[in-house]
């Protein structure tokens, strides 16, 4: 959600995340903090008398423009996209063929009111969640995916378990 929207809430969400579960910090996550720290030893921060103006600038937030919406309390739920992913994994572990996972991930997660979902969203969604430049060809080519991002996602899973149903 962080890439998505750029909304700092999210990095300190993930930040959160991690320390609770006591999970290392991805380079994404390091590479925002380490852009607050630089902001927040600048000579813009250090010259800025009203605390109140500079924090924004300093963690990252866009400046607000009017109208709905808060930055801090955002209206999306950033598990959602994480936990299809994690059922998909599941279902590619087991040894379904990611096609079929595909689509089962999407009628057991979203129901049947959201499962016509079209094919290349879900896989825009997985192929964004997996860090993946293109979906694979191959089934084969799923499981060492799967595999390396499964810790994250199970500690995304329990981290939202009480939110959502599975």
């Amino acid at each position: 959600m962080f890439a998505e929207t750029r909304n700092p809430f999210y990095a300190w969400q993930a930040l959160g995340i991690c320390l609770k579960y006591q999970k290392k910090i991805p380079g994404w996550l390091v590479a925002y903090l380490v852009q607050c720290i630089v902001r927040m030893q600048s000579d813009r921060a250090k010259r800025s008398g009203d605390l109140l103006k500079a924090l924004p600038w300093v963690f990252g937030f866009p400046k607000k423009k009017p109208g709905p919406g808060n930055l801090l309390n955002p209206n999306r739920k950033p598990y959602d996209k994480a936990l299809f992913a994690y059922q998909f994994a599941k279902r590619i572990d087991q040894g379904e063929k990611p096609l079929a996972a595909l689509r089962n991930t999407c009628n057991e997660h979203f129901g049947q009111k959201r499962a016509d979902i079209d094919e290349k969203t879900l896989k825009g969604w997985l192929v964004k969640a997996f860090d993946l430049e293109k979906w694979p060809r191959h089934a084969a080519e799923w499981k060492p995916i799967v595999h390396k991002h499964f810790d994250a996602l199970e500690t995304l899973r329990k981290h939202y378990s009480p939110q959502i149903r599975e």
